[in-house]
């Protein structure tokens, strides 16, 4: 290939890259862990462990759950986090995802925070007296 072609393909590359990364209309970044199984049977939990955001991106960490069994309903949830600052509750807050049409589907409990200067805070889920732990690092 010639350099000039070579130049025209890492042109092309780059501007593929950029558009992938920084689509038109999109405000910032969610970060949502995938979903394991919770201490608690037929439940999913975010995946505790340790995950890296920046300042202004949205944590998400869902807790679901089967409606058809009531034993497993949450009948309390809240967290606990270290008071660093590094992350914050979102205005957000603790929410039910509502899913319209789906009759006796799983319920999902969204948890929110958000990065909100660089640093480390500890956030512990709390379901029902079951803790779930997750370290997040703010870049």
């Amino acid at each position: 290939m010639s350099r000039l072609g070579s130049v025209l393909v890492a042109c092309m590359v780059a501007v593929l890259a950029t558009t992938a990364s920084g689509t038109d209309g999109v405000k910032g970044t969610t970060v949502r862990p995938s979903q394991v199984k919770a201490n608690v049977e037929g439940c999913k939990i975010a995946k505790p462990g340790s995950y890296a955001v920046s300042v202004g991106d949205l944590i998400e960490l869902d807790y679901t759950y089967p409606v058809v069994l009531p034993s497993v309903i949450p009948k309390k949830v809240g967290f606990q986090q270290t008071l660093i600052g590094a992350v914050g509750p979102s205005a957000l807050g603790i929410r039910l995802v509502s899913t319209p049409g789906l009759v006796g589907g799983p319920e999902t409990i969204a948890f929110y925070f958000e990065g909100k200067k660089p640093g480390q805070d500890a956030v512990t889920l709390i379901i029902d007296g079951d803790e779930y732990a997750y370290k997040l690092t703010v870049k």
